[in-house]
């Protein structure tokens, strides 16, 4: 089984938005979610905690569960490896949304003061992680039932690297490891010099994962759409004609953070419409 990604915001800034946009997005719903890596895509999966760790193996998640489905094409990353000998090439995790969002950020932070660095992503074997497993590290519940077998905690290893402008020529090298005071994953971090004015600095952190078994990846089964009665519409663009009446629009809907139930109702009409009741 072999993982490895790369990605880099500043060469290719919209699909970088992209991968980042659906992680806080997920994020925002739940502490975790299911990355599901095969040939063509990774699928970012936000389900129901108790219905993903369902003693019952003949349980399969699916409709009206509260789920979010975002699908990433691998053509978004400047190199998409994914090796494993399940069905379609599946490598499936568990992951700490907070913690990978946070490294993210952090990646972020390195762009904006001026960066352009790639950002790799390998999956790496933790065996000292799994001497007691019961609960997956980062403060994340495993869920999983101590009288069967665990599920298998590995790292998502993450690394980039940023250019620190020095005053002087600076010939150290040094290699500090520790707890970073961010997001509480472990780091490395590695200084060494480019030109006399410049210093790089390597950061790594290792995002703890859930592997899942193939039943458990099973039973996670995307909801099919009901196409009886079904419209569908573009919504304009932000920089379109209409774009700045629906942003508008939205922003009056956010306002309502209360509620629970949002109804929407479209009208086809010779001016089509789109209603919302709250």
């Amino acid at each position: 089984m072999k993982l490895k990604l790369i990605v880099n915001g500043c060469e290719a800034p919209d699909d970088y938005k992209l991968l980042r946009t659906t992680i806080n997005t997920v994020a925002s719903l739940r502490k975790t979610a299911i990355l599901r890596f095969n040939s063509e895509r990774l699928t970012i999966i936000s389900t129901p905690k108790s219905s993903l760790n369902s003693s019952n193996n003949g349980t399969i998640l699916r409709g009206d569960t509260g789920q979010l489905w975002c699908t990433i094409p691998h053509d978004v990353f400047r190199l998409y490896t994914v090796i494993s000998a399940r069905e379609l090439n599946t490598i499936t995790m568990e992951c700490n949304c907070d913690s990978l969002l946070s490294v993210f950020k952090r990646y972020d932070r390195v762009m904006n003061q001026g960066s352009s660095s790639n950002m790799t992503i390998k999956l790496q074997s933790m065996p000292e992680w799994n001497t007691n497993n019961g609960t997956l590290s980062g403060g994340t519940a495993g869920g999983v039932d101590t009288t069967s077998k665990p599920n298998p905690i590995c790292a998502l290893g993450i690394t980039f690297e940023e250019i620190v402008h020095t005053s002087g020529p600076n010939d150290a090298i040094v290699m500090n490891g520790g707890v970073d005071e961010h997001n509480g994953l472990p780091t490395t971090v590695g200084t060494g010099n480019l030109l006399a004015s410049n210093k790089v600095i390597m950061h790594s952190f290792k995002v703890p994962v859930k592997l899942l078994f193939r039943a458990q990846d099973t039973r996670i089964q995307e909801p099919m759409i009901n196409y009886i009665q079904l419209m569908m519409y573009k919504l304009p663009p932000i920089s379109g004609e209409f774009g700045s009446a629906f942003h508008g629009f939205i922003r009056r809907v956010e306002r309502y953070s209360n509620v629970n139930h949002i109804h929407l109702m479209g009208v086809k009409k010779r001016s089509m419409e789109m209603k919302v009741m709250m």
